[in-house]
């Protein structure tokens, strides 16, 4: 039995990661140099912390969880469920999205707002949830028809209704074909081709501050780069030796102080994997830097989801694209890069505001004694901001 944080974690190993108390900025010159070669280590697992009960205010709900928003004021939690229609399409069983407010700091069960045959109007294959967020007291939420289309529902909280009743009517525009990212690359480094840029793989580690770039282009490396957009500056990332830029794709990264660490997929022989690296970006392109692996456990196909950032640490969630309720929620501070779990439970999602709070959804399976099936149970937990503020 061992202690982290001072919260008690049964079976795991308390790892703390040695870091120099450094500036975050990124080193002031272009690192362009050959690729290190320096070695990838053998995976370590990552050290877990326990959510305890006693910080979580708890909802049991009868149907799947899916998106979490808190509220601006963070009194209440939007959430989106999934309901079976019982009835049946081309692809199979027709799931339509409700959604719900719950007001966690108050007695009472959630109020459901937008119901299952409101959202059936549209459905094709389905009407799944693809985004939720709060817009000052209305509630965004976005609902796919399961294939190509998708709806925009505002929310009405004070008139207790929907703005615009008449469902199917709007559907979102297609992504641009370049990205705000995308232009302001292509504003910094004129000597990287446009078309290059356009078609390359970006993703935000601090927001619209640091990037992390890769191209996407035929006859073109895949290297990765650290992009300082407000002083545009790149910093090429040595990889580990081993690691073929071509069978690389970045899923994504996040950046605290000096600590970075890269979410990756690589292909090889037909087969992928996840990487979890660390590295001091302060050590990039010097003798002294080393990359800490901690792909230990994880399989390979996961999608990276950065979440809002507190003063203590970077939050991050991995999603098992095949099994979307055995994800990965990760804190990274200036000491170590942490794993959030609750015990006895699969995490399913997560959210957290600046304030601190946690919002998780869990589920957790239990084999009935009298049927021999297995019953899942799903559960909301909002857990206190005393929890992520004793990360040191």
């Amino acid at each position: 039995m061992k202690f982290c944080f001072g919260f008690q974690v049964a079976a795991v190993s308390c790892l703390f990661v040695s870091v120099a108390a450094q500036s975050a900025a990124l080193p002031v010159n272009l690192v362009a140099t050959e690729l290190l070669t320096t070695t990838l280590p053998e995976a370590e697992p990552v050290a877990s912390v326990i959510v305890p009960p006693a910080l979580a205010t708890q909802y049991r709900s009868a149907e799947p969880i899916g998106l979490l928003a808190f509220s601006p004021d963070n009194q209440q939690l939007a959430f989106s469920s999934s309901h079976h229609s019982k009835q049946q399409s081309a692809l199979g069983d027709i799931w339509l999205s409700e959604l719900y407010v719950w007001s966690f700091t108050a007695s009472g069960s959630p109020q459901k707002l937008i119901d299952a045959p409101t959202t059936n109007k549209f459905a094709y294959y389905g009407a799944p949830a693809l985004s939720l967020e709060w817009q000052h007291h209305n509630i965004l939420l976005v609902i796919g028809n399961g294939d190509d289309a998708a709806t925009e529902l505002t929310y009405l909280t004070a008139q207790k209704r929907l703005k615009n009743p008449n469902i199917g009517e709007k559907t979102l525009d297609e992504a641009p074909s370049l990205t705000e990212a995308e232009r302001l690359v292509q504003q910094c480094f004129t000597d990287w081709p446009a078309e290059v840029v356009e078609h390359s793989n970006n993703h935000w580690l601090q927001p619209d501050k640091t990037l992390l770039y890769q191209a996407n282009y035929a006859g073109v490396a895949r290297d990765l780069w650290l992009i300082d957009i407000a002083n545009c500056q790149r910093n090429l990332l040595p990889l580990p030796k081993g690691l073929g830029q071509q069978q690389i794709w970045a899923l994504g990264g996040a950046l605290y102080q000096n600590q970075l660490v890269l979410a990756l997929r690589q292909h090889h022989k037909k087969r992928s994997q996840t990487l979890l690296l660390q590295t001091d970006v302060s050590t990039l392109g010097t003798t002294q830097q080393q990359w800490l692996n901690w792909s230990y456990g994880l399989g390979g196909s996961f999608e990276f989801t950065a979440l809002t950032s507190t003063d203590k640490q970077s939050l991050f969630l991995l999603t098992d694209n095949y099994q979307p309720c055995r994800s990965r929620l990760y804190s990274l501070n200036q000491q170590q890069l942490s794993a959030i779990a609750v015990d006895g439970h699969w995490l399913c999602n997560a959210t957290v505001n600046h304030h601190g709070l946690l919002g998780l959804t869990l589920t957790a399976t239990k084999p009935d004694n009298k049927t021999g099936e297995v019953a899942s149970t799903n559960t909301i937990w909002v857990v206190k901001p005393e929890f992520l503020q004793a990360f040191r």
